[in-house]
């Protein structure tokens, strides 16, 4: 009897790629097949969609024509395919024919771990992942005499997603004990992305709850001071390079730490990317400063009650960015930047500083001619968005609710509809003409259009409130937010002052604007019975006070700063 032909010598034509390659082509012996033609079919297979069929050829290929290389191309294959408990089952086999894993199979078992979000449901993956580092660590130490593999950067790499799964997971203290287990120094002492990597496992315990006297943010940031000093000691005996990366994440866990923790962060964007508050001389930068560690610095000095210094530094970088600096000039200023200063104006104004709404306005000009010259030239890189986003005109327009600014307001409604707001007053078109509605290109978000009934309620000005009920009634609120952040608290704003707008002007309206405003009416009724408790934005929490505030303030950062160092 005709014996069958074993997988990995099948002719088929479902084993052969539609690309031609010099490992592909046919040769007289199909049983001599090389490890690296293996692996081409394995990745073609993967390709077509047949995981099973390239895992049966792998397991029922002669040792002579396989090796490690082509199972971790197998399992590869099946994490980016998202059978990660086949590819786990698929790695204890390898083990089990007695084909060792190499480094590039623990890096490839545990980024395709990476992938889950509740950890909570995934027990036993989890212990998978555990049972994989120790594999990956009882490997690294038999590698000692083989220094090569243990010196590149590709050996951290395990740790670096093990660190992001354990963070995820929840599981901060042993994300502490295998950090502090590492090396002092050789090729397995921590390098930077192994300190990147844990500062950004701290950013997922976001809890509320206590954690003796700190609240998990305020533990975050103590925490993240002990890591940093670990790493500029690392740092000074040139072990390690802070980068800007590193910078972002422990920016991020300080800026939701206490005013001393706040402060801290001040002084390490002084230390290493040269920039420092009004009458400070700052250092030379240690740093080349990069887009997302811009937006944590902005996010910080405002989460540190520094309106004045947000913007300073925002005004500071693009100058520079403008004059060709050589720091800055690879620097682009994009839309999370804008909004950053865009909290800071709404912060000033809120105590009583003058002109921020014009502020507000010209940042928005600012985007639209940098999204103008991207869609000419092209972007320098697709992750940044050059343009205003709806949140970004909301919070222009927070600004102008602050300013009690209408005109200014008007502006920002014209950059967003493309409709000029004259026709919308009572001498416009949409007043005097019923069938003369326009249809705007794009419109307001909700807290958007809160912040501009909001603006038009406290002008108290009749023929402002009838323009603004118009605006809102050329496409009333649905309730649809399509993930707007804190969709149900703006509705009942918007709701509520489009009612109190109704009742002041509804002895001044016209017959049409009767029939036009009672459909508003009719909704924001709906929406203030329906309401529930909400929660309120923090933007919409009073401002930090005046300026005899803003110096106690600083007073209680030093006197905590000299106590506990």
């Amino acid at each position: 009897m005709r014996k069958p032909i074993p997988i990995h010598q099948s002719t088929s034509t479902s084993l052969k790629p539609k690309h031609k390659h010099k490992y592909l082509r046919p040769t007289s012996n199909q049983g001599n097949v090389r490890p690296a033609t293996l692996s081409l079919r394995v990745k073609e297979l993967a390709k077509q969609g047949k995981l099973e069929d390239a895992i049966s050829l792998v397991a029922r290929s002669p040792r002579k024509n396989n090796s490690s290389i082509v199972w971790n191309t197998l399992l590869t294959s099946l994490m980016n395919a998202g059978s990660r408990s086949r590819a786990y089952s698929v790695y204890i086999d390898m083990k089990r024919r007695q084909y060792k894993p190499t480094l590039a199979t623990y890096v490839v078992m545990l980024r395709g771990m990476v992938g889950f979000e509740n950890w909570s449901e995934h027990a036993e993956q989890l212990e998978r992942c555990h049972n994989l580092y120790e594999s990956y660590q009882e490997y690294m130490k038999a590698k000692e005499n083989g220094a090569d593999e243990r010196s590149s950067e590709s050996a951290h790499a395990p740790t670096v997603f093990y660190f992001h799964i354990l963070g995820k997971a929840g599981f901060y203290q042993k994300l502490f004990d295998v950090f502090f287990a590492m090396d002092n120094e050789g090729p397995m002492a921590p390098n930077k992305y192994v300190y990147t990597s844990l500062l950004a496992a701290l950013n997922h315990r976001d809890t509320t709850e206590k954690l003796g006297n700190l609240t998990a943010k305020e533990q975050n940031a103590s925490d993240a001071k002990l890591i940093w000093r670990k790493a500029e000691k690392d740092a000074q005996a040139g072990l390690i390079e802070i980068d800007s990366a590193m910078i972002l994440h422990i920016l991020r866990l300080l800026a939701n730490g206490r005013a001393a923790d706040q402060q801290f962060g001040m002084d390490i964007v002084r230390d290493y990317i040269g920039l420092a508050p009004p009458g400070e001389d700052p250092p030379p930068p240690k740093v080349n400063l990069e887009a997302r560690t811009f937006q944590a610095i902005l996010e910080l000095c405002n989460k540190a009650n520094k309106p004045r210094v947000c913007t300073y530094f925002f005004k500071l970088l693009t100058d520079l960015r403008s004059s060709s600096s050589s720091q800055t000039h690879t620097l682009e200023i994009d839309t999370l930047h804008v909004e950053q200063v865009l909290v800071a104006l709404n912060t000033l104004a809120a105590v009583g500083s003058l002109g921020e709404s014009a502020r507000a306005v010209e940042l928005l000009h600012m985007l639209q001619r940098n999204a103008a010259l991207q869609n000419i030239e092209g972007a320098r890189t697709k992750r940044l968005s050059l343009g205003p986003s709806p949140s970004t005109y909301a919070l222009a327009l927070t600004v102008c609710w602050r300013c009690t600014d209408w005109v200014r307001a008007c502006e920002i409604f014209e950059l967003v509809t493309n409709l000029p707001a004259d026709i919308f007053g009572d001498e416009g078109r949409v007043a005097t003409n019923r069938s003369s509605m326009p249809a705007p290109t794009k419109w307001l978000n909700t807290q958007a259009l809160a912040n501009l009934a909001r603006i038009a309620l406290e002008t108290k000005d009749n023929a402002t409130m009838r323009q603004c009920l118009r605006m809102v009634a050329l496409k009333p609120p649905s309730g649809h937010g399509y993930g707007e952040p804190h969709l149900a608290f703006y509705r009942v704003i918007l709701a509520s002052c489009i009612m109190q707008m109704y009742w002041m002007v509804l002895k001044s309206l016209s017959v049409y604007d009767r029939y036009m405003f009672r459909e508003l009416k009719r909704r924001s009724t709906m929406v203030i019975k329906t309401r529930v408790t909400l929660e309120r934005p923090s933007l919409e929490d009073a401002a930090p006070g005046s300026a005899s505030h803003m110096a106690k303030l600083s007073e209680a950062v030093d006197f905590e700063m000299a106590m506990r160092f």
